[in-house]
C-alpha cells in the first residue's frame, strides 16, 4: 500500500454550500478509492435582517395584505367551504370535481386557498 502522507489535500467548504454524494463516479487516485462530491447550493437565509431595507417593507406590507384579507373575509370563506360541503350528497361521485371548478373560478387566490382549507376542515372533522 502506498503512502500519500506527503501529498497535501486542501478541501474548499464553505458556509452556503455542502458536498453531495454522487454515487456512481469512483476515482481511483494512487490506489485509494474516493468519491466524488458535487456541490449544492444551501437556499438563502429567510432571517429578515438579512435583507435590505426595501426588501423587508415589501414583505411587510405583503404580510399585512394577506392578514387583513383573511381578517375580512374568514366568515365569508367558512360560509362558501359551508355550501360547497353541503352539496356533497347531492353530486355523489362528481363532488370533488365541482368543488375544484368552484374553488378555481374564486378570486383572489388567497380567498380561493382559504376555502379550500375550509373545505378540507369540514372532511376531516366528518
Amino acid at each position: 500500500m502506498e503512502s500519500v502522507a506527503d501529498e497535501k489535500v486542501a478541501v474548499d467548504v464553505r458556509a452556503d454550500s455542502i458536498l453531495v454524494k454522487n454515487p456512481g463516479q469512483d476515482i481511483a487516485l494512487c490506489s485509494v478509492r474516493c468519491r466524488h462530491f458535487t456541490q449544492r447550493v444551501l437556499p438563502m437565509s429567510f432571517n429578515l435582517a438579512d435583507k435590505p431595507l426595501p426588501e423587508r417593507a415589501a414583505l411587510e406590507d405583503e404580510k399585512s395584505r394577506l392578514f387583513e384579507l383573511w381578517q375580512n373575509n374568514l366568515g365569508k370563506a367558512k360560509g362558501e367551504a359551508a355550501r360547497l360541503f353541503g352539496e356533497r350528497s347531492k353530486r355523489k361521485g362528481k363532488w370533488a370535481e365541482w368543488v375544484r371548478t368552484e374553488l378555481d373560478g374564486m378570486s383572489p387566490p388567497e380567498f380561493a386557498n382559504m376555502v379550500r382549507s375550509e373545505v378540507n376542515r369540514l372532511m376531516a372533522a366528518k
